[in-house]
């Protein structure tokens, strides 16, 4: 058990789905740490983690934790706690944010090391602003890529921290501090909802010398989305997530001593496409 007031969050719309999920992780009518948000008018993923989130920060919580209904529990969350598999879960998470990472800095640029490169001291140890677990079964593939190698082809996990590097980072299973909203506000575009809030989440996170923790708990993706409509929505934003990182990492001066989520959003709607910049706006 941990000392934090934590609320996992998940949306869901089809209650046969909803059952399974509930019905896996043996969550009964009354669980302290669970706010399932229904979308009642299929406003959307992103619309409807928003509100989870901005209804868990009402009620208290300190850590939010985002749990898609088609994650479920890993045979590793069963083995510490059979019967409340979502406790241990929690526990992973918290543990995961709350725990500082050795992230590499200095670079041995010679082999053997030439003069000056320490012997022991090439890392820093920060904080993490977010914990992301991975997904056993079912990645978390694109089209292409599930249509090429299939959607329940292993994938290999980086573990650790990671610093001043951008990456997709998946938003089905993931922890943050309520206190960095809303920086963690995910962007109403499918299938790059999640993957574009982590683009500004973690330029927020590295300015502020954070890194991501990638330590968190593994779920069981118990299924892949339909993936020719899969393909044709992401089609639509390839191009642009090919460079929205870009003009994200741009954005502003390294050494600036504020990073103002206005002026960011503000400068992004500018030097976006028209088709994304509503999207874009609605953000702030």
């Amino acid at each position: 058990m941990n000392n934090y007031k934590t609320t996992v969050v998940t949306p869901w719309h089809n209650p046969i789905q909803f059952k399974l999920f509930t019905d896996a992780w043996n969550i009964g009518h009354s669980c302290p740490n669970f706010l399932p948000i229904h979308d009642i008018g299929r406003m959307g993923c992103a619309r409807t983690k928003n509100l989870g989130i901005e209804l868990a920060i009402e009620q208290g919580a300190e850590i939010v934790i985002i749990l898609d209904d088609d994650c479920l529990p890993t045979q590793e969350l069963f083995a510490v706690n059979n019967e409340a598999p979502l406790q241990p879960f929690i526990d992973a998470h918290v543990a995961s944010l709350t725990t500082p990472l050795a992230i590499p800095l200095f670079a041995q640029v010679t082999e053997p090391r030439s003069r000056g490169t320490p012997y022991e001291q090439l890392t820093v140890d920060l904080a993490p602003a977010a914990s992301m677990g991975y997904w056993q079964d079912v990645g978390d593939y694109d089209a292409c890529c599930q249509l090429v190698h299939g959607a329940r082809t292993p994938m290999e996990f980086q573990r650790g921290g990671i610093f001043n590097q951008y990456f997709a980072m998946s938003g089905m299973n993931i922890a943050f501090w309520a206190t960095d909203w809303p920086w963690f506000k995910f962007v109403d575009v499918p299938r790059f909802d999640d993957i574009w809030m982590g683009f500004v989440f973690q330029k927020y996170a590295y300015h502020h010398r954070r890194c991501i923790s990638l330590n968190g708990p593994n779920v069981r993706h118990s299924r892949q989305s339909n993936v020719w409509e899969n393909l044709k929505q992401e089609a639509e934003h390839l191009e642009d997530n090919e460079t929205l990182w870009q003009k994200i990492f741009y954005f502003g001066h390294p050494e600036a001593g504020v990073l103002s989520r206005p002026a960011l959003i503000q400068y992004l709607a500018e030097v976006s496409p028209m088709k994304i910049k509503p999207m874009i706006v609605d953000l702030l």
